[in-house]
């Protein structure tokens, strides 16, 4: 074994195809093992990544549940006010998705499944 590989195997840097942890929700599960093997084909992860890869699976699911909400019910509802007016506001699962969103973008940037991720790594 090459001194570098020796070294790697010390220290969980040596790339592998991850199983899925059972605890993620079904959602999860199913993002976990689309991603997964993208980036084992690539050579990319490591059992170091293994729980930020569930974190990625996990925040993939939040954004699909939110989106279906939001299609379901509207970005808006409607309620009454104090002095018996109507009001129209925002639906939470809107400002969610948003914060949802960017975790997940900041997710597929690090882990190189972005375009400008990729192209910024030199794997265009």
């Amino acid at each position: 074994m090459s001194n570098t590989r020796a070294k790697r195997h010390q220290t969980g840097d040596e790339p592998v195809e991850l199983a899925c942890p059972r605890w993620l929700s079904k959602g999860a599960k199913r993002w976990f093992k689309h991603f997964a093997p993208l980036l084992a084909q690539r050579g990319t992860v490591t059992r170091l990544d293994a729980a930020g890869l569930a974190e990625l699976a996990e925040i993939a699911a939040d954004v699909e549940n939110l989106r279906s909400a939001v299609a379901t019910h509207g970005p808006v509802y409607e309620c009454n006010t104090v002095t018996g007016g109507r009001m129209v506001r925002a639906r939470p699962e809107v400002s969610m998705l948003a914060d949802a969103s960017r975790r997940l973008k900041a997710f597929l940037d690090a882990y190189g499944l972005t375009p400008a991720s990729r192209e910024s790594a030199g794997r265009g």
